[in-house]
């Protein structure tokens, strides 16, 4: 069953009440009592603030303003997103991944195709392969075995798509994540990210 985020942040916050509490717990055998409350109220509630601010990235090589990645890992609401894709081929097939941050409900693939002479495009959904306990992140795959008769394309195992570098130079990607019935996050790459037409993707490098 999955937890809720805010549930996490207020457990962490709890946790860094407490542990500010056993900072200064030395203070209780000295000084006067309201001084001693003062402090453990303040250190609990500047190690609370702490605790939700660790919980909104953790990465301290991360500078805001410099670095969107940041504003993307930043849990400051909870929601779903594509944190990096990969991808490659060999003689037969295609293998896709994909990462998120948070929970998705389904990810799917467009892929279209346009080298001047032949356009074509596929959608693909991805299986759910791995993930995090506590929501943090989420892992999509996706294998795609080439086919070159069009009649045995079927979505999420086959592909016309030549597992060769000419066609992956005409080739673009597009990622969809969906939830709760609604588009979450939407991620494009590839030879020509405006041949989708989605003003509210946003351009990415995969690997």
């Amino acid at each position: 069953m999955r937890v809720e985020f805010w549930f996490l942040v207020v457990c962490r916050g709890v946790l860094s009440v407490f542990l500010g509490g056993l900072a200064l717990l030395a203070d209780l055998t000295r000084g006067h009592p309201r001084v001693v409350a003062a402090k453990l109220g303040l250190g609990g509630v500047l190690l609370s603030l702490t605790g939700m601010v660790a919980a909104c990235g953790d990465d301290e090589d991360t500078e805001a303003g410099t670095d969107d990645s940041y504003y993307w890992s930043c849990y400051t609401a909870p929601w779903t997103g594509v944190d990096a894709v990969s991808y490659s081929h060999d003689e037969d097939s295609w293998q896709y991944l994909v990462e998120l941050y948070g929970w998705g409900d389904s990810v799917t693939l467009d892929i279209h195709a346009d080298d001047g002479l032949w356009t074509w495009e596929e959608q693909h959904e991805l299986v759910n392969t791995d993930y995090s306990e506590d929501g943090s992140w989420d892992v999509w795959e996706l294998d795609l075995v080439v086919v070159t008769d069009e009649a045995k394309q079927e979505t999420g195992l086959t592909t016309l798509f030549a597992a060769d570098d000419a066609t992956e130079a005409t080739m673009t990607w597009r990622v969809r994540v969906y939830e709760d019935g609604a588009v979450a996050d939407c991620a494009v790459w590839g030879h020509d990210p405006a041949s989708f037409d989605d003003v509210a993707c946003r351009e990415i490098e995969a690997e």
